[in-house]
């Protein structure tokens, strides 16, 4: 038998009154109405028993078979130290994809938000607190993976604002998220640490973790690490082996703060000659960030044949003025061209893919960097426009006979 024991005596309306919550703490883990009713189902759902003292009182439940358009259904009822039983507005369906160690979990997570404690052995009600018996072989078995459902061990890195804790993995926590100290999901790769949130976190209503935070999650992993406090655990995150989760979090969302110890880090890779470390968008984030534009790509220097295409691009181009252009290895995504900070950028793949597209490319660069147009927007399309017509014009009047 299980015991689960909360200072306070509840107030049986927790089970009788449907969207009941009676959690007064500004960070719950339970919800002492909805959950209890949970684990109340589950339990009579699997053959276990489960009884509720409030004080000494001692509430029994029970299932009691009725009729719904032909269906039969097992109504959950409850007993008051011992007379006569009441229809309870729920059926032991109720949850019917949850398993019992759900409902161990909802019981567990009421008695830690009331400031109460579980026993794997039978203990005594008494005035003054709630105290529930439970005997279910389901749910007794799922309490011996109660260090896997509940993190016990101390951070070893903080959010410098609270938001989320690092831990160090356990056998029973690894590869675990949790949301308040339960494990609200399980990680898809290997993770160097456990990572459990405060805030920022959405939950479904068996309180694991939502389809909109899953997709988001490891962008509020990076983020708690960029802004931790622990430089062992930044230093291993940085060099972590590709098979871990940390290795592939999307830096290219964390933004540069210089006073951060996790941007101080990064410094001291670069200066120590030990950027190959690094992943390459944090490296850019990091050059962008510290005003070390010229680092950011790896300079190219055209041969004899990409010089004279270069030159024949600039001729092609002399009423517009083009900037010097800096001829790089490559550029983010691929791309072919960049104007950034005054400067512009050329792909060394130009002078692969033919004069009209280095032509095409240094005209376009030049373009944002003289005029400051963005890509895809109207202002730019219109300048195109106006610039094609023009030199339509041009030319139908320089082959027309004088």
């Amino acid at each position: 038998m299980l015991s689960f024991v909360n200072p306070g005596e509840i107030d049986m309306k927790a089970v009788e009154v449907m969207g009941l919550s009676a959690k007064t703490g500004d960070s719950p883990i339970g919800r002492f109405g909805t959950g209890l009713k949970y684990a109340i189902a589950i339990t009579l759902r699997v053959n276990g028993h489960i009884t509720i003292y409030s004080g000494t009182n001692c509430y029994k439940f029970e299932k009691n078979l009725i009729s719904f358009r032909g269906k039969s259904i097992e109504q959950v009822v409850m007993s008051k130290n011992g007379g006569p039983f009441i229809n309870l507005p729920f059926t032991n369906d109720y949850g019917q994809d949850w398993e019992p160690w759900q409902a161990l979990r909802e019981l567990e997570s009421n008695a830690r938000d009331e400031g109460g404690h579980s026993s794997p052995h039978c203990i005594s009600p008494q005035d003054g607190f709630t105290t529930i018996h439970v005997s279910c072989p389901e749910i007794e078995k799922a309490y011996l993976e109660l260090p896997k459902l509940f993190l016990e061990t101390r951070a070893v890195a903080n959010h410098m604002l609270k938001h989320a804790e690092i831990h160090t993995p356990t056998h029973h926590t690894r590869d675990g998220i949790y949301y308040r100290g339960v494990r609200v999901a399980d990680c898809e790769k290997p993770a160097l640490y456990v990572y459990n949130f405060n805030r920022g976190l959405t939950l479904t209503e068996d309180r694991t973790l939502s389809f909109g935070c899953k997709q988001m999650l490891e962008w509020q992993i990076a983020s708690t690490i960029a802004h931790c406090d622990s430089r062992e655990v930044i230093t291993n995150v940085l060099e972590a082996p590709s098979h871990t989760l940390e290795d592939k979090l999307p830096w290219y969302s964390i933004s540069y703060y210089k006073d951060d110890l996790f941007w101080q880090i990064v410094a001291e890779y670069v200066n120590e000659g030990r950027a190959n470390y690094l992943r390459p968008v944090l490296l850019n984030t990091y050059y962008k960030g510290a005003g070390l534009d010229d680092e950011l790509y790896k300079p190219y220097k055209p041969n004899a044949r990409e010089a004279k295409m270069l030159a024949e691009a600039y001729t092609l181009l002399a009423e517009f003025n083009p900037p010097e252009a800096k001829i790089v290895e490559a550029l983010n995504n691929d791309a072919l061209g960049l104007a950034y900070k005054g400067k512009i950028y050329l792909a060394k793949r130009n002078f692969d893919m033919g004069l009209g597209t280095l032509v095409g490319t240094l005209f376009e660069e030049t373009a944002h960097h003289k005029h400051g147009y963005h890509d895809c927007s109207r202002t730019f399309q219109q300048y195109l426009i106006d610039t094609i017509s023009r030199l339509l014009i041009d030319l139908d009047f320089a082959n027309k006979p004088e």
